[in-house]
């Protein structure tokens, strides 16, 4: 037997043996995860990365550019213009944008609101659009 049909067959036995205890090996994983405190990492990992955006389209604090609100899970990133063709793809939400806008070098175009801000913000530009379209 060469070592190619060697490690097919091994690979093969290793599949068996998952299959054949496959709760096991997945309560054990889950025991791992929660002993090393996993999702608590990746929490505050993303929590993090939110700040780092934030404080930075925050002018160096984490809160709203308009009226200083600082409860971070009220505030989200703004674009100053709206969405511009070709601006970063954002159909990315949450993590992944904040890790694409610093992947990016925090490109230009966006602030730091909280999600009153960005709602008057809305309202005013659907009002001053429909003022000029005739729409009510």
């Amino acid at each position: 037997m060469d070592k190619e049909q060697n490690r097919l067959r091994v690979n093969e036995l290793a599949r068996y043996r998952y299959f054949k205890n496959q709760n096991k090996y997945l309560a054990k994983n889950k025991k791992y995860r929660e002993l090393f405190g996993y999702k608590e990492r990746i929490r505050e990992q993303t929590l993090e990365r939110k700040r780092v955006v934030l404080t930075y389209y925050g002018n160096t604090i984490c809160a709203c550019v308009k009226c200083g609100f600082s409860n971070i899970k009220a505030l989200s990133i703004d674009h100053i213009n709206g969405r511009e063709v070709g601006e970063l793809k954002d159909k990315a939400t949450g993590d992944s944008f904040y890790r694409k806008i610093i992947k990016n070098n925090f490109p230009l175009g966006y602030q730091t609101l909280c999600m009153n801000c960005q709602f008057i913000k809305r309202e005013e530009e659907h009002e001053f659009r429909n003022q000029y379209t005739g729409r009510k």
